[in-house]
């Protein structure tokens, strides 16, 4: 996504839903949608897929995503106990 980041939003953005091919066939593709709960820096959330629990484990393209996700990553969340808040590290 595109974002003029701090001056359109808060510099909190979060992914909201996630895509995985399921298939192909010829000219036809078929998607696994998934949603992701959660919200901004507070590590807490689940996904789902059709309002019930998803097992990602259950779906290698899912695992394989997270992974590249979490690998091209290089912030990371620290718990002010002060403000009880997760706040960015990087």
């Amino acid at each position: 996504c595109s974002d003029k980041t701090g001056t359109l939003t808060t510099n909190q953005m979060c992914v909201t839903k996630m895509f995985v091919v399921k298939s192909v066939d010829s000219d036809h593709v078929e998607l696994d949608a998934f949603d992701i709960s959660g919200s901004k820096y507070t590590p807490e959330g689940e996904v789902t897929q059709g309002g019930a629990k998803t097992n990602c484990s259950a779906y290698d393209g899912l695992v394989e995503l997270a992974t590249i996700c979490a690998l091209c990553n290089d912030s990371s969340l620290d718990y002010n106990e002060s403000k009880k808040i997760y706040e960015k590290v990087g």
